[in-house]
């Protein structure tokens, strides 16, 4: 499980519009994972269940395999479209079921956002 573990980046990354924390941003390697919150969506772990109690009624979408998680995090940064009013998100289409939203539907898309502290993505939207 994660619990402990395209269009240009320069322009992409975090807080002062530069890079991506972790490296110069060109490939999965240099780029960090905001650990906290990308496990706010893996079911059973102590931050998805600390988010849930938060806010019972606005459960996050989780990740059918936790063990991709990270990676397919990093692939949707890295081949994902930006989301026009939003510099520091981007969203991707897997092809294939990687999630189930809060309400129980399947979903194949990742939506990622970029932070000073990394990044952290969750399955997205809802599959036709």
């Amino acid at each position: 499980a994660v619990f402990g573990d395209s269009s240009s980046l320069s322009t992409m990354g975090a807080a002062a519009g530069g890079m991506p924390p972790g490296g110069d941003g060109d490939d999965e390697d240099d780029l960090k994972i905001r650990k906290n919150k990308q496990n706010e969506h893996i079911k059973n772990s102590p931050a998805y269940r600390n988010r849930v109690k938060q806010n019972p009624s606005n459960r996050p979408s989780t990740w059918d395999n936790a063990s991709e998680a990270n990676s397919l995090t990093k692939e949707a940064w890295l081949k994902g479209t930006p989301v026009k009013g939003r510099p520091h998100v981007r969203r991707y289409e897997v092809g294939r079921r990687v999630g189930t939203n809060g309400s129980g539907h399947g979903q194949s898309a990742i939506q990622v956002h970029m932070s000073s502290k990394g990044l952290h993505g969750h399955p997205w939207g809802i599959m036709k």
